[in-house]
């Protein structure tokens, strides 16, 4: 009987212990359903606090390419946001390159500038961010991100600013009409005699810029001229280096060296369009531009002191899925080229405003709400998970199973009012949410522009309601027109006959 009593107690434990792994898996599996991304509080409209960003740490490890992507291009609270992930990423992980969209020239003569000791440090940062940026980056937001550029220079770990883009000449100073090879000529001149053929090159290189505006190249010998002049630049840059190094950061004399690598890149991709026929469709230009811009992004890990560079790209341009056309992405050529070594972080925001470049309308820029994000998309899910507040998301370690919204392709916001398809768990590392942004102000645009560029933009958000008042006013005032005419006696609209004198009416 003792024997049995001890088997049944045995028995009975044996049950227990199965009903408590049950009882454990069932939890786990629930956890499981229910699991959620870890997410970060995004304090970025505070002083910058290391500790708070702590957690790039951990999400980067080791990986040498950080993308911080931005739907909308620039918006202000989009670019404040992302300056605190580059000081930490900077300062704390060794990433001493930031790679944007322009070319390496334009970047280089903008960082001449910033060693320049002349004038004012403000006077060197505005003018730096003529030479630097596009239009739509002339904003307080994207000073700001330079002048932590320029607030590391002098440091032990200084942050250089180039680009991985080959457009040279895009910057706003040279569109406003200061050529882009003047200033590198004349820039290579303070280090460096200028050779006798500098004319004939610089004559050589003028459609670089805007090539398809000027049918570039238009013969196999304007193509062989323009590789014939980057290569006596070439020449002019190897015999500057000495004096240069002398002068200036290593850095910035290699980031010189690569600019005729650049050039070339340009003559490619001007070739290849023109080759294309295209003239309104843009195809062939953006397939091959996210090409070659992919190759210098990778080369630029060379260059960078610690292998490690900060590409601050365009959404569409950073996400994996292919190109509307079929043509694989920057992000995607990044990703295939470089496996295990890509992060990227994407940008989601609410609501609020933004700022639509249109370079053919007048004026080229209109302040627009932004479309509604609405039920099922990628903005709608981190709202939810973030509880509407910025933050940063971390999308490591999910599963289909345990998050599958995250593993599903849902529509997301691109520009002002388009949208592109995102599977969040897939295509990014992380996603920063911002609840609502504002459209930024043009540092450049007096205030008239800027009441344009408001104008410009009520009009076309509301321009179904517009429409029939003005209509109606257009309607009211030809009516009026008519009346007043038909109240003015019949004898005062007849011609009177001419005074005796000649000199008018009688």
């Amino acid at each position: 009987m003792a024997v049995d009593g001890k088997v049944a107690r045995g028995r009975g434990a044996l049950r227990t212990a199965a009903t408590r792994s049950v009882l454990v898996s069932l939890l786990l599996l629930g956890a499981a359903a229910h699991a959620q991304p870890a997410v970060h509080p995004l304090p970025f409209t505070e002083p910058y606090v290391e500790a708070h960003y702590a957690f790039l740490r951990e999400a980067v490890g080791a990986r040498t390419l950080v993308q911080l992507a931005d739907p909308l291009r620039v918006s202000e609270e989009g670019a404040r946001a992302r300056l605190p992930l580059v000081r930490y990423l900077h300062e704390a992980l060794g990433f001493d390159l930031l790679a944007l969209e322009g070319s390496p020239l334009d970047a280089w003569l903008a960082m001449e500038l910033l060693y320049d000791p002349g004038g004012s440090a403000e006077a060197r940062l505005a003018r730096a961010q003529d030479l630097a940026w596009f239009a739509p980056y002339q904003t307080p937001g994207m000073r700001a991100l330079l002048a932590y550029v320029q607030g590391t220079q002098g440091t032990a770990h200084p942050l250089y600013l180039t680009s991985f883009d080959v457009q040279p000449g895009v910057a706003r100073a040279y569109l406003a009409g200061w050529p882009v090879f003047d200033a590198l000529f004349a820039a290579l001149a303070r280090y460096a005699p200028r050779p006798p053929e500098a004319v004939r090159w610089r004559v050589a290189l003028e459609d670089l810029v805007a090539c398809r505006a000027k049918g570039f190249p238009d013969t196999a010998a304007s193509e062989r001229e323009a590789l014939e002049a980057i290569a006596g630049v070439e020449r002019w840059i190897a015999a500057a280096q000495p004096s240069l190094r002398a002068a200036r950061p290593a850095l910035h004399a290699a980031a010189l060296a690569r600019v005729p690598e650049a050039l070339r890149a340009r003559v490619e991709l001007c070739s290849r369009d023109l080759a294309s026929g295209e003239r309104r469709e843009w195809t062939t230009y953006l397939a091959a531009r996210d090409a070659l811009a992919a190759r210098h992004a990778l080369a630029l890990r060379a260059l960078a002191p610690g292998g490690r560079v900060l590409l601050w790209t365009h959404q569409a341009q950073a996400l994996p899925a292919a190109q509307a056309h079929g043509a694989p992405t920057f992000g995607a050529l990044l990703q295939r080229a470089a496996p295990g070594q890509l992060y990227t972080v994407g940008l989601f925001v609410g609501e609020g405003r933004g700022l639509e470049v249109e370079g053919r309308a007048v004026p080229p820029f209109a302040e627009r709400a932004l479309a509604p994000a609405g039920e099922g998309s990628a903005e709608a899910l981190l709202a939810r998970v973030t509880g509407g507040r910025s933050a940063f998301v971390d999308l490591r370690g999910l599963t289909a199973a345990s998050a599958p919204d995250f593993f599903r392709p849902l529509p997301s916001r691109s520009e002002v009012r388009g949208q592109a398809e995102v599977v969040l768990a897939r295509d990014l590392g992380a996603a920063l949410y911002l609840p609502q942004v504002s459209a930024p102000r043009l540092l450049f645009a007096s205030p008239r522009l800027q009441a344009a560029i408001r104008a410009a933009g009520y009009a076309q958000d509301h321009g179904r309601w517009l429409f029939p008042p003005l209509m109606l006013a257009v309607i009211a005032l030809l009516v009026h027109r008519v009346r007043r005419r038909q109240r003015v006696p019949p004898e005062a609209l007849r011609p009177r006959p001419p005074s005796p004198s000649g000199r008018g009416p009688a």
